[in-house]
């Protein structure tokens, strides 16, 4: 399991750090031709809630009946195992399984999708695709993930692109699968510096570009990689997301000591918004608008959080003083991305 992920692939250092410095990339929603996936170790979850069995290509003579009964049924060859975890996922005392099954060569050209692989859910009365993987292959078993909570075992699979990773993330329940309503959204991990978990979201949106008078032909410039918080809702059954409220100056100073608003501005920038979530982090979104001799004008967008508990700024890269200025994620954060 891992703590955040680095995608060893062309542009993508910081992804794990929550995903820090804009990088000027165009989006590629694609994978590019590529074979190596670097990841770094991740935040360890409980296993208290149910024993899930995780194998890959190396031991697949050891894998269950369940991982026997899909290459059966599917007529695949052990060597189309990605990876596989079995175990009881809803703790019923039944096993399950998730098996990432490569395409073959016949497969992918018989196919309209463009699908590279499949992921099945394996039961002892059912295999059933449920998930048409695009991205990279090579390193996918390194980069699935499971978070007990809840009384069940979710199971996040990381699809690995050029420029960022998807969390897709499944449970069961009641001997059935379901996707989470957060799957998808982006990386999905448990950090370190708070008591929640994370969904890193990409975006191209820390340069805002455009000529004098043509606002409305402006570009978003400048990958960003920027972290929202989730928890898990008792009474929903899923992960939650920490949906942002505005907040004051002078509720923000109150809560960091100081007044931080005033500080930013103090440095040249322009103070836009104030978001707080309930988790205690307060978000402030800032910028600075440059124009040069052509009437080309600039607005680079950053931000700071700070973190009420632990009175606190969060740090893209934990190595760095814990000052406002490096809590900058680059971009601009909005009140949700959940939908909520």
């Amino acid at each position: 399991m891992k703590k955040r992920i680095i995608i060893g692939l062309v542009a993508i250092t910081t992804i794990i750090s929550a995903c820090s410095k804009a990088e000027t990339i165009p989006p590629s929603d694609k994978p590019a031709e590529a074979s190596t996936v670097a990841s770094t170790e991740a935040p360890a979850v409980s296993a208290s809630v149910a024993t899930v069995e995780s194998t890959d290509t190396a031991s697949i003579e050891e894998k269950s009946d369940l991982v026997e009964e899909l290459l059966s049924e599917t007529g695949a060859d052990k060597d189309d195992v990605l990876f596989s975890q079995t175990g009881d996922f809803d703790v019923d005392g039944i096993e399950e399984a998730f098996v990432l099954l490569e395409r073959t060569a016949s497969e992918s050209s018989d196919s309209a999708d463009n699908a590279v692989a499949k992921l099945w859910y394996v039961t002892a009365q059912e295999c059933t695709e449920i998930f048409n993987y695009l991205g990279f292959t090579d390193g996918v078993a390194e980069m699935v993930d499971t978070f007990d909570v809840g009384g069940k075992t979710y199971i996040s699979v990381n699809e690995i692109f050029t420029t960022n990773v998807i969390s897709h993330l499944y449970y069961v329940e009641d001997g059935a699968c379901k996707e989470s309503a957060i799957s998808g959204l982006g990386y999905f991990f448990k950090p370190d510096d708070v008591d929640d978990y994370a969904i890193s979201i990409s975006d191209y949106d820390a340069l805002y570009e455009y000529e004098e008078g043509k606002e409305s032909e402006a570009m978003e410039l400048g990958h960003t990689y920027k972290n929202y918080y989730f928890y898990y809702d008792e009474s929903l059954g899923d992960f939650k997301e920490y949906v942002g409220t505005a907040a004051s100056e002078e509720e923000l100073a109150n809560v960091c000591g100081f007044d931080l608003a005033e500080e930013i501005r103090s440095e040249g920038y322009q103070v836009d918004e104030i978001i707080k979530r309930e988790n205690g982090i307060y978000t402030i979104n800032y910028s600075k608008i440059e124009k040069d001799d052509s009437g080309l004008i600039d607005i680079t967008r950053m931000n700071a959080m700070f973190y009420e508990k632990t009175h606190s700024f969060i740090l893209p890269r934990a190595d760095e003083e814990n000052t406002w200025q490096n809590s900058n994620f680059d971009g601009k954060y909005v009140l949700s991305v959940s939908g909520e």
